[in-house]
């Protein structure tokens, strides 16, 4: 059978030909390079209808994978492929039931440590087989020794797979069935006893004399028995005989070289159960990965969960952050979502600065993650199953660009229909912002109307804050959140129904000293010579700390 974890139905994820091939090349110099690695790296996955590039770069879902999802065994980091969780993560499966078998073993892993302790166990192990295989001129381990510590790790491998998980209820059930089944082989068997008479070829009673010092005056042995029941045993007769036939033959061989040559038979005759648990690797890092993320979400005080789906249910998050804020060190600040169901379009206001791109790009990831069969960062999640998701956050000008800001923005817009499937999620950050407010709200209410006809669930930031007034007092299929602020008109980062009645321009530029009276002072600072022609007589009313902005103009502006 297939050993494998992603899929409640194994299938083939490698050319088993090849890879054979390969393995026994393997075995015989101990360098392939990273070719068995490479069968992690771009080993097939389950049928996805998502398209990573509609979505991956604008929630940096490589950082997050790399960053937030961890591989720690004892305290230490484990080694991990370099792609793989970002391609499982960027490919959430289209069944459900691929879904719901990884949540299980999800589950059952973070449940019962003695079976997150036997993958780990399982996980170095296969790490260490791989590292025997790949790089022997690295290790400068002996030939000879090579081999039977190659042997040695795919006795490990089997048995570590039979024991641990013979009690696990999830899909881990399979590696015990896998590793029973290797065990059941008339290969295995010849492993085994090949070890066992390397390991113990004779036994031996000595009788030692000690003098009065401490140390040994005489030995002698008194018997010497070897394992005559083991099927590699040769008589010393037959030892001497094999080797004179040989000697005659004209072949002249050391004793490695002979144990070398079965250790090459038996390793032919076993490595067709193994050929498979080279993918197995990725399966691995995947749910190892999944509880490292979870662990750290802990340490800080925060949760991740398997959310649940239900069909034609909106979002019911409890507790939401973004998890790029902890690869940041940065203060996360979580947040409860509830929409009124699965073709929810929801407009999001506030302040700049006021959290309303994380929370996008936490929606974002949350659905990745949990389409994926991973947890989610929340403390609890119900979401809607989505066929495909297209974000776009706001796209800063590139040397090469063709197009102005207006083109730019019809570009971002083209590029969501042209990806956009019934069903999916879509999120856009700032919408329209990089043309002017007239030309801006007819684009944005051409984009909300089209996306209700087509009934994705959508997230869309804006800034036209006059425009989002009159959207929620016409419409009353759109949902609207804004940002809350608290008493000192300052961002809590986090977010109530409603559409904000300011972007709070002029306490941005407070906070970050641009008004009038900190302007005049840096001119005044690097330009001495001016300082009369600066000055100017202040306006009744007006203090030094007006700010440039006028709040009236904030909207045009943006």
């Amino acid at each position: 059978m297939i050993p494998a974890l992603l899929d409640p139905e194994p299938f083939s994820r490698v050319d088993e030909r090849l890879l054979r091939e390969t393995l026994v090349f393997a075995f015989a110099t101990g360098d392939v390079g990273d070719a068995l690695e490479k069968v992690v790296e771009h080993m097939p996955l389950a049928a996805s209808s998502w398209d990573a590039k509609d979505f991956a770069r604008d929630v940096f879902l490589d950082v997050v994978a790399d960053r937030c999802f961890p591989i720690l065994i004892q305290g230490k980091t484990a080694p991990r492929s370099r792609s793989l969780l970002s391609r499982i993560l960027g490919a959430p499966p289209s069944d459900p039931a691929v879904v719901h078998f990884r949540q299980n073993i999800c589950r059952e892993l973070s449940e019962r440590p003695d079976l997150r302790k036997g993958t780990e166990k399982l996980y170095c192990e296969l790490i260490h087989l791989r590292a025997l295989l790949s790089k022997a001129s690295a290790t400068r381990i002996d030939p000879f020794e090579r081999r039977l510590a190659v042997l040695r790790a795919l006795r490990d491998t089997a048995r570590i797979a039979a024991t641990e998980f013979a009690t696990a209820k999830s899909g881990l059930a399979t590696l015990a069935m896998w590793g029973n089944e290797v065990e059941a082989t008339e290969g295995y068997a010849r492993l085994v006893e090949l070890l066992a008479y390397e390991h113990k070829t004779a036994e031996v009673d000595v009788r030692l004399h000690i003098g009065f010092d401490g140390k040994v005056r005489d030995l002698s042995i008194l018997e010497r028995r070897e394992p005559k029941d083991n099927a590699f045993h040769q008589g010393p007769a037959a030892r001497f005989a094999a080797k004179f036939g040989l000697f005659l033959r004209g072949y002249d061989f050391s004793v490695h070289e002979l144990f070398a040559r079965l250790a090459d038979e038996v390793f032919e005759g076993v490595i067709d159960g193994f050929i498979h648990v080279f993918a197995l690797i990725g399966d691995l890092e995947f749910y190892l990965a999944s509880l490292g993320f979870r662990d750290a979400t802990r340490k800080v005080g925060l949760d991740a969960v398997l959310p649940s789906f239900e069909e034609g249910q909106g979002h019911a998050v409890v507790g939401l952050y973004n998890p790029l804020l902890l690869s940041e060190g940065a203060r996360v600040v979580a947040c409860d979502l509830a929409t009124r169901g699965s073709d929810t379009r929801v407009i999001v206001t506030g302040p700049n600065s006021g959290g309303k791109t994380r929370l996008v790009q936490s929606i974002a990831l949350a659905q990745i993650l949990g389409q994926a069969g991973s947890f989610v960062p929340a403390r609890t999640a119900r979401l809607p199953r989505v066929s495909g998701l297209f974000v776009s956050i706001i796209e800063h000008a590139q040397a090469d660009q063709r197009e102005g800001r207006l083109g730019t923005e019809l570009l971002r817009i083209r590029r969501l229909f042209e990806s956009l499937r019934t069903g999916s999620l879509v999120v856009l950050d700032e919408l329209c912002s990089g043309t002017n407010p007239s030309e801006g709200e007819e684009i944005f209410r051409l984009v909300v109307n089209l996306l209700g006809e087509l009934r994705p669930t959508a997230f869309i930031t804006t800034h036209f804050l006059a425009f989002a007034r009159r959207l929620s007092e016409e419409s009353s299929s759109l949902e609207f959140l804004q940002v809350e602020l608290d008493a000192e008109e300052r961002p809590t980062y986090r977010f109530v129904p409603g559409v904000a009645t300011t972007s709070l321009a002029h306490k941005t530029a407070e906070r970050l000293g641009v008004t009038e009276g900190a302007l005049r002072a840096l001119v005044l600072q690097n330009n001495p010579q001016l300082s009369t022609a600066v000055e100017e007589p202040k306006r009744d009313g007006e203090s030094d700390g007006a700010v440039l902005v006028r709040p009236d103009a904030v909207e045009a502006r943006c």
